[in-house]
């Protein structure tokens, strides 16, 4: 696992055969997937707030007055509240704390994910993101560099 301050190594396949360095964009080890104690721990933090109760930081969540990502606040207090849909959960790193992302998967190819900084008080929603792509294929790719 390289280190915030190393670099990527990408092969460029061209007429002279080079290697270019590039900055890596982020760090995977700052992603780290909750464990099942964890992800009881976060539900329960969750299943005791209501969804009113999170401040939504309105610059990350909205871009020109529309949602970033097209997933409305209805639409993400609907989601919200169906904990037994939870896939997945996984904290990063970040100057505020722990950015919380807690995937809910509908069927195969349908997921959402609500990101949340759960540290502060009062809690907040920051991002509601539509997938629409196999979450099982995501994770391993995300996670593990390849897909099934």
């Amino acid at each position: 696992m390289l280190k915030s301050n190393e670099f990527l190594i990408i092969s460029i396949k061209s007429k002279s055969q080079k290697k270019e360095v590039l900055p890596k964009r982020f760090n995977m080890a700052d992603y780290i997937l909750l464990n099942e104690v964890e992800m009881e721990q976060v539900k329960e933090i969750l299943r005791r707030a209501k969804f009113e109760d999170y401040e939504v930081i309105k610059e990350h969540y909205f871009r020109n007055g529309k949602p970033r990502h097209g997933v409305s606040l209805e639409k993400a207090k609907e989601i919200y509240s169906q904990f037994e849909k939870i896939a997945e959960m996984s904290k990063n790193n970040s100057p505020r704390g722990y950015k919380y992302t807690v995937t809910y998967r509908f069927n195969k190819k349908t997921s959402y994910s609500l990101c949340f900084f759960l540290d502060e008080r009062p809690m907040k929603l920051f991002n509601a993101i539509h997938h629409g792509k196999n979450i099982d294929k995501r994770v391993m790719k995300r996670y593990f560099g390849f897909s099934k």
